[in-house]
């Protein structure tokens, strides 16, 4: 008797179990379809994915306030358009400057628009600061409000960064608009990338900017209501902090990085939650297979599924040596990352393979920044295949770019000195890093936690099991 109700409780628990499982997943079913609409179409849109075989001058930036001076400068030298778009909006010294020379150029006639991702945990640009700026004839809009209910939805953000000028220059790269990206006082100090483009792929950015404002997912502030905040800085008056920045910014003397790309790419993902409308994947996918030789790649996040470590070793397999700078704990802002990453190390002992962790320290041989006291971090996304074939943009070694965000990358193909330009400043940021997997299968886990204090190392462990089974979301 006691063995029939054992069993008749193991059937029971059983059936529960199964049950709870399948009224979650037919829940879950149901919101997939309902939020992405499977009869949806691909989109085919041609500034999704331009090549041009035309000049393309192309300016590195590595430095943080160089980067905010070539944006102001490119501000200031409008007379027709300023399209911007970025994941994130700051309200902070270096979102002052930029707004206020915006402001200026509106109130000279020039079509300003602004699009700015609506992303909960960092968005700041809230409806208050957007009406005053459309008064100013600056136009805002927010990039997929979903509400939290919607579970796959929100999840979709634009990570887009970009500067477009009048169809005749445009900047890419990295950079979102706060102190952290321009060696300005902040807890991080970015270490960041990107590049100036002038040439007719210029035209093909700014229309890929127009898709995503014209886009169902792109709305108008007055739709929008969130609470404001009163204790956030005035984002339109120029304190005095800002005036003694915009000083040193005048006097800096800047000697360009700049060379040609004759073959040149610039790709986009697609508006919207849908994984078809992933375009950049598919794209740096099909250049990882046509890699001859070796990889030289820097990522701020490394976030591998089973998918991603089969790719990595498909490459080791055929050949290819591979060298993947990212962040340590000690000097990422997402230590939950590390928390994905950290569990998988042992299995990265591929041959050709090689990961080095940057140790959030003072980048020597940096120019002289007011960031000094700040923890240094990499934030560039780019790469450089077989000495020749370059990659800057916006997308991160994980699967939220992968499969959620919305990105962008400019490939060249044929320019040498860009990639020779890229991959020096790769290999000086490296030289302050600690390998963390040798091309031995050596690996060194202390040198992926690097100094940093006991708290934040305690975080990193204890979200090591929620990043084994959400690491899709990082």
């Amino acid at each position: 008797m006691g063995k029939i109700l054992k069993k008749l409780m193991i059937y029971s628990t059983g059936f529960v179990v199964v049950a709870v499982l399948g009224v979650y997943s037919y829940f879950m079913v149901v919101l997939y379809v309902t939020e992405n609409h499977w009869s949806d179409p691909k989109h085919q849109v041609d500034s999704t994915d331009v090549r041009s075989l035309n000049p393309q001058k192309i300016t590195l930036i590595d430095i943080g306030y160089e980067s905010l001076l070539h944006r102001l400068e490119m501000i200031q030298s409008s007379k027709k358009s300023l399209d911007l778009e970025f994941f994130i909006y700051e309200i902070d010294s270096a979102s002052r400057i930029l707004t206020n020379a915006l402001i200026e150029k509106a109130k000279q006639g020039v079509k300003v628009r602004v699009l700015v991702d609506f992303a909960k945990p960092v968005f700041k640009l809230s409806p208050y600061y957007a009406k005053v700026l459309m008064k100013y004839g600056v136009e805002v809009k927010y990039y997929n409000t979903s509400s939290l209910s919607k579970l796959f939805n929100v999840q979709h953000r634009t990570h887009r960064k970009l500067l477009s000028v009048d169809d005749r220059i445009a900047m890419i790269g990295g950079r979102n608009i706060a102190n952290d990206y321009f060696d300005m006082p902040a807890k991080w100090n970015f270490l960041d990338s990107d590049i100036m483009i002038e040439g007719d792929l210029v035209t093909s950015i700014r229309k890929s900017f127009d898709l995503y404002w014209d886009s169902t997912w792109s709305v108008n502030p007055e739709t929008v209501e969130v609470e404001m905040n009163q204790a956030q800085k005035n984002l339109f008056k120029l304190i005095e902090n800002d005036h003694a920045m915009l000083d040193k910014l005048k006097k800096l003397q800047i000697e360009p990085q700049t060379s040609e790309c004759k073959n040149s790419r610039f790709v986009t993902d697609y508006p919207g939650s849908a994984v078809s409308n992933r375009r950049v994947f598919s794209v740096i996918t099909e250049l990882v297979q046509e890699t001859k030789d070796k990889m030289l790649i820097e990522s701020p996040y490394l976030v591998l599924t089973q998918n991603g470590r089969s790719i990595l070793k498909s490459i080791s397999d055929r050949g290819i040596k591979m060298t993947i700078l990212t962040n340590s704990l000690a000097s990422t802002d997402g230590y939950y990352t590390i928390s994905a990453l950290y569990p998988d190390i042992s299995e990265l002992k591929f041959s050709g393979f090689k990961l080095f962790a940057y140790d959030g320290k003072y980048l020597e041989n940096y120019p002289e920044s007011n960031a000094t006291p700040s923890i240094w971090t990499i934030h560039s996304k780019r790469a450089v295949i077989d000495d020749k074939v370059s990659i800057l943009g916006t997308y991160n070694l994980d699967p939220r770019s992968a499969n959620l965000n919305s990105e962008l990358v400019f490939i060249c193909y044929d320019g040498s000195e860009f990639a020779n330009q890229l991959s020096e400043s790769m290999i000086a940021r490296r030289k302050q890093a600690k390998l963390v997997v040798d091309e031995t299968g050596s690996v060194d886990h202390d040198s992926l936690i690097g100094e940093t204090d006991s708290e934040y190392k305690w975080k990193m462990f204890m979200v090591i099991p929620i990043a084994y089974f959400f690491n899709f979301l990082f």
